[in-house]
C-alpha cells in the first residue's frame, strides 16, 4: 500500500505536471523577454523617438490596461493547466483501469484455482466409484478392486479383448468390434469417467487463466491403465472429440510402450499426443518406418 506522502510526491512528479511545470516556465521566460523589449513613439520633432521598456510602459497605463495584460497571462497558464489536468486525470484513469483489470484478473485466477481443485476433488471420487470383480469359478465375487486398479484390469480385459491370435498388429475392423463388445461390458462405468476427464480438459483450453502446469498436472495423475484405455478409446467414434486435446495437451506423455499389445498400436494415434517421451517417438518413428502410419 502506498503511504500518502509517497503517493503526492508520485503525482507532482509524474509525466502531466513535468510537462505543466515546463510550459509554465516556458510562458513566464516568454513574458519577462516580452516585458524587456522597448516600444518607440515617435515624437512631434522630426526624426526623433522616445523608447521605454514594454514593462514600464505597462505600469504606467491605466488600471484596465493592465488588468487586460495580466488577465491574458493569467489565461495563458489557466489553458496550460487546463490542459495539464485533463491529460493528468488521463492518466490516472488508464491507470486506475490497469489496476482494476490486474485485480480482476488476480481474482479470475484464484477461482479458477479453487474450481480446478474442486473439480480435481470430484475426479478422484468419480474414479474411485469405477469397479472391477473377480469372480470364481462357482460364478461368485470374490474381490473387487476400485479406482486405478480397477482400470488396470479393465484395460487389461479391453487388450485381450481385441488382441490378434498371432500376434500380429491389431486390424482397425477387430479393433472397432472389439472395442464394441468391451464398451457393452464396461460403458456404463467408463462413459461419466471418459466426459468428466474430456471435460476437464475443456475447461483448462477455455480458460484465460490456466497454465501449463494444470494440464501437466492432470495429465500426471492418469494411471498407467487409464492412458491405454484413452489410446483405444481415441480411435473409437466416442473418443473422436477428445482427440484434439490428447494432440494439444500429449495426454499419452506417460504411456508405457510394453504396456501395448503390439509395437504399432502406438500408431493408432498421431505421435503428437505423445509429447516429449523419447521412448514413445522413438517407438512411433520405429514403427512407422517399419509398417507405415495407421489409417
Amino acid at each position: 500500500m502506498v503511504n500518502p506522502p509517497d503517493k503526492v510526491k508520485k503525482v507532482l512528479l509524474s509525466g502531466p505536471m513535468l510537462v505543466g511545470y515546463g510550459l509554465t516556465f516556458l510562458v513566464i521566460c516568454l513574458l519577462l523577454v516580452a516585458a524587456r523589449q522597448e516600444i518607440c513613439i515617435e515624437q512631434r520633432i522630426p526624426f526623433f523617438e522616445e523608447c521605454e521598456r514594454r514593462w514600464t510602459f505597462l505600469m504606467d497605463a491605466p488600471g484596465n490596461e493592465f488588468g487586460d495584460a495580466l488577465a491574458g497571462f493569467a489565461g495563458t497558464l489557466a489553458f496550460v493547466w487546463i490542459v495539464v489536468t485533463v491529460f493528468q486525470q488521463s492518466v490516472e484513469l488508464s491507470r486506475q483501469r490497469a489496476e482494476f483489470e490486474e485485480m480482476n484478473d488476480r481474482l479470475g485466477g484464484q477461482e479458477f484455482e479453487s474450481t480446478f481443485n474442486d473439480l480435481l476433488s470430484s475426479f478422484f471420487n468419480l474414479r474411485d466409484t469405477i469397479h472391477f470383480n473377480f469372480i470364481n469359478h462357482l460364478g461368485e465375487i470374490k474381490q473387487t478392486v476400485h479406482g486405478s486398479e480397477a482400470l488396470l484390469y479393465i484395460s487389461d480385459n479391453l487388450k485381450s479383448i481385441i488382441e490378434s491370435e498371432d500376434d500380429a498388429p491389431v486390424s482397425m475392423a477387430r479393433l472397432h468390434k472389439g472395442y464394441e463388445e468391451f464398451w457393452r461390458r464396461y460403458g456404463r462405468q467408463l462413459a461419466p469417467y471418459f466426459r468428466f476427464l474430456f471435460n476437464m480438459f475443456r475447461f483448462i483450453d477455455e480458460s484465460n487463466h490456466s497454465e501449463k502446469y494444470h494440464s501437466r498436472f492432470l495429465r500426471s495423475i492418469l494411471s498407467e491403465g487409464e492412458l491405454v484405455l484413452l489410446l483405444y478409446n481415441a480411435r473409437s467414434s466416442r473418443g473422436e472429440p477428445f482427440m484434439r486435446y490428447m494432440m494439444k495437451y500429449s495426454v499419452l506423455d506417460n504411456l508405457e510402450l510394453e504396456s501395448l499389445n503390439h509395437g504399432t498400436d502406438i500408431l493408432l494415434l498421431p505421435r503428437e499426443v505423445y509429447g516429449e517421451n523419447r521412448l514413445l517417438l522413438e517407438g512411433w518413428d520405429d514403427a512407422a518406418e517399419r509398417y507405415g502410419t495407421r489409417k
